[in-house]
């Protein structure tokens, strides 16, 4: 005889999970603060400012936004002790790092990943990265993920971004990690636009010129040339 408690709403034979409603009806009463309230067909009103995609590698679990948002799916999972469980799409919520780039955390399959949301948007509506780019946002600003602000591009395009919005940490540098300054003739511009200093540049030629010596006697005692 099965003594599962089932979901009491009517029309509903899901195991219970809390306040004797099955984990769908209880996850819409604590959104809602009704079990059987109309809810759409993603968990929330419809968007229709935005443009949603799947995101790649989760699909039917998330979507993305050419605004750069993300939200899961209503959907039902497999449980190990209840059998499955309802879950209510939502919108989730973005982590901001440290260096201004904003992060998501998505799940598949028990396993967690905390992905780029730029890339997120650029892989949904615009396709895999070519070989030897990355993402690139047009206005400089690290968390503007509209697809309009998005483009793959090289690294020295990327480059040349932040030194034009004056965001480039580099740049902000006044001297090297010896502590030599970055000015007048101890200043070496190389062609992509790179920094060096010429005191360290001056000090590691020498040493490679000593190594290299170094390694010509020691060749030629191996072939007793001297």
């Amino acid at each position: 005889m099965d003594t599962t408690r089932r979901c009491s709403v009517s029309d509903c034979s899901s195991p219970v999970s809390a306040r004797g409603w099955c984990s769908r009806h209880y996850h819409r009463w604590h959104r809602t603060g009704s079990p059987v309230a109309p809810a759409s067909p993603q968990g929330e009103s419809e968007d229709h400012s935005q443009s949603w995609r799947p995101v790649v590698g989760f699909e039917g679990i998330y979507e993305v936004s050419d605004q750069g948002n993300i939200r899961s799916l209503t959907r039902i999972d497999p449980h190990p002790r209840l059998g499955e469980v309802h879950r209510l799409g939502k919108r989730r919520s973005l982590i901001e790092m440290g260096n201004g780039y904003m992060r998501v955390m998505l799940s598949s399959g028990g396993k967690k990943s905390q992905v780029s949301v730029h890339r997120v948007v650029l892989e949904a509506f615009v396709g895999p990265c070519p070989p030897g780019m990355e993402a690139c946002h047009a206005n400089g600003i690290r968390g503007d993920n509209r697809l309009s602000n998005l483009r793959w591009d090289t690294r020295v395009s990327n480059a040349a971004d932040r030194a034009q919005h004056g965001n480039d940490w580099q740049k902000k540098k006044t001297h090297c990690p010896q502590g030599h300054p970055y000015t007048g003739d101890n200043l070496v511009l190389e062609s992509a636009g790179a920094r060096r200093c010429r005191t360290c540049k001056r000090a590691s030629d020498a040493r490679y010129s000593a190594r290299d010596t170094t390694r010509s006697t020691i060749d030629d005692i191996a072939h007793e040339r001297l």
